[in-house]
């Protein structure tokens, strides 16, 4: 009843340059010949669910590998981290934390980079009034890298805090996070808005975005959801600052639309359209442009399988590269089951 115990495992293999999720990773818009392997491996612990005292433990082993390629910028990596959270209730309006957290990042690339990020800390959820909640993490972060060239170190003190208020139709939201990366430290403010609509849901937030030695960017994001008669249709925009696997600063951004439509009981289709862009922010970083438009038919076949079928065409565009399209036609299985141990 008050513990919970998770796993999620992972394995994938694709050509190079193609993009898996709306996690927009800059290094998903490499593009050249060869596969990409992904394995990904996590494990979690959560207890005292419902009692005053509870531990969050997370375990994660992501590995991400190359074939048939001739980029350099192309080179296997390796992440391990685990990170654990103990959870002290203090009463029902204040819930402190003990924070401590290590991930080990490993790359094949001409440096050999080998990277430890510590942190350890402390932080709360403070229920200031019943309508205003405040949350806060105060950390100490290091992170140690080795090289062929030489080691280096960075330490500082890590800021992770928010404010929401309880609005009649949604909440409102301010967050600040300020946190040591291996280019030093890299300050994030934004505000947003959620609101309840009588046919769906629109989220929004505008900010900015300051790391160090680079000037100050905007950064934004939006979510809108509309139910339809016999389905679904969605926005969304995600902006974010990224460190690349070269260790250079980059601005990610992805716009999605997409749309789900029921035919009958059996079957329904969709339509999809994503446009990702890197800019970078450091000098000798590339930036990288891909559109992806993918239209689909699924099929319930019994049993939890679904039979899906679809047309896909991709474009994409690098500095110092020639624009490349694709057009794939695809057939798949899937099976949808769950349990209970």
């Amino acid at each position: 009843r008050n513990t919970e115990a998770s796993v999620d495992a992972l394995w994938r293999e694709r050509d190079v340059g193609t993009t898996e999720s709306d996690d927009l990773n800059p290094d998903d818009l490499d593009f050249g010949t060869g596969t990409r392997r992904d394995t990904r491996l996590t494990l979690g612990l959560r207890t005292g669910i419902d009692a005053p005292f509870g531990l969050d433990l997370t375990a994660r082993d992501n590995r991400r590998s190359y074939s048939g390629t001739t980029d350099p910028d192309l080179f296997d990596t390796t992440r391990r981290s685990l990170d654990a959270t103990a959870r002290f209730e203090i009463d029902p309006r204040i819930t402190l934390r003990l924070i401590a957290g290590i991930e080990r990042y490993e790359a094949e690339n001409a440096d050999q980079t080998d990277r430890t990020t510590t942190e350890l800390g402390f932080g709360g959820t403070f229920e200031v009034t019943p309508r205003l909640t405040a949350d806060v993490d105060l950390t100490f972060d290091e992170i140690e890298t080795e090289e062929v060239g030489g080691t280096t170190e960075t330490d500082g003190i890590g800021i992770d805090g928010s404010l929401t208020r309880e609005m009649a139709n949604g909440t409102l939201t301010a967050s600040l996070r300020s946190r040591e990366t291996v280019n030093g430290r890299r300050s994030t403010l934004r505000i947003g808005r959620a609101l309840d609509l009588p046919d769906g849901t629109l989220s929004f937030s505008l900010g900015a975005t300051k790391s160090e030695g680079l000037s100050t960017e905007p950064v934004a994001e939006l979510s809108y959801t509309r139910d339809l008669p016999r389905g679904q249709f969605d926005v969304s925009l995600r902006q974010s600052v990224e460190t690349n696997n070269n260790d250079q600063e980059t601005l990610s951004s992805r716009l999605s639309l997409g749309i789900d439509q029921d035919i009958n009981n059996v079957s329904s289709w969709s339509a999809d359209f994503s446009l990702a862009d890197v800019n970078a922010l450091d000098t000798g970083a590339e930036d990288k442009r891909r559109v992806d438009f993918t239209l689909s038919y699924r099929r319930d076949i019994g049993a939890d399988w679904d039979l899906v079928s679809g047309y896909e065409f991709s474009h994409a565009r690098e500095d110092g590269v020639e624009d490349r399209e694709a057009n794939t036609v695809f057939l798949t299985l899937e099976k949808t089951f769950s349990f209970r141990p």
